[in-house]
């Protein structure tokens, strides 16, 4: 029940329909939710139906509406998938956050940490050094959440030393993905072969566990690195 609450009550349901209010009111069925997360650990299965996302184009401002690129998508996923990955979260949390491989430069999604910290570790490094100038390259990495390649996670995990069951759900948790669009008079779904949906649980740890690879490598290079989040704010609803 504490991984239904942590759910936002303000989000909109997936394809199922299901409110975070109703979920929150069916305590005579938690024990069967219970018994449907505990078999899909134990057989190391996703349910296939929470690995469809509801996928709505929210436009731009001040785009060519007439154009895909000018629309932002957002997935709407269900509730109880949600529930599932913060538990598959928690449970893997010793993996995720093991030190030996956890980059120390990575600030974006992590507990305590912020875009504004990573900004004030740069004004100290430029402070603190010992030349007259500092020099910086700044990247700015679009898609990021849409083009994660699947088979690099699934290396990762494997390398960290995930638990056989965690890692066979996760193995399971990307394959066979569907996004579905819904229109006023048809849908149109697509399977899905890489990335994670921008409103999933797991997305934002699925990238930092990428990307810490890539930060432990340019640190033995010598160089320092910084990695923090961007907020969008152009979006807009008509």
């Amino acid at each position: 029940m504490e991984a239904i609450k942590k759910n936002a009550s303000e989000k909109s349901p997936g394809l199922d329909g299901i409110l975070l209010e109703v979920l929150k009111r069916a305590l005579v069925i938690l024990p069967e939710i219970t018994l449907l997360i505990n078999k899909c650990m134990a057989l190391g299965r996703f349910p296939k139906e929470w690995k469809k996302g509801n996928l709505i184009p929210i436009p731009k401002p001040d785009k060519d509406e007439t154009l895909a690129k000018s629309y932002r998508p957002i997935c709407l996923l269900p509730l109880l998938r949600k529930t599932f990955e913060r538990l598959i979260i928690d449970r893997a949390s010793a993996v995720i956050h093991k030190k030996a491989h956890e980059s120390d430069s990575q600030f974006g999604f992590k507990v305590g940490r912020s875009t504004e910290d990573a900004i004030l570790k740069l004004q100290q490094v430029v402070k603190e050094s010992n030349s007259n100038y500092a020099c910086a390259n700044l990247l700015d990495i679009s898609g990021a959440f849409d083009n994660l390649w699947w088979l690099s996670l699934i290396n990762i995990l494997r390398a960290r030393g995930c638990p056989v069951n965690i890692f066979r759900v996760l193995k399971d948790y990307l394959h066979e993905r569907e996004v579905i669009i819904q229109g006023t008079h048809q849908e149109c779904s697509k399977k899905v072969t890489k990335g994670t949906p921008q409103s999933s649980i797991f997305g934002p740890i699925a990238w930092n566990l990428q990307l810490d690879g890539l930060l432990n490598l340019i640190k033995e290079e010598g160089v320092g690195s910084l990695c923090g989040r961007c907020h969008h704010r152009d979006t807009r609803w008509h």
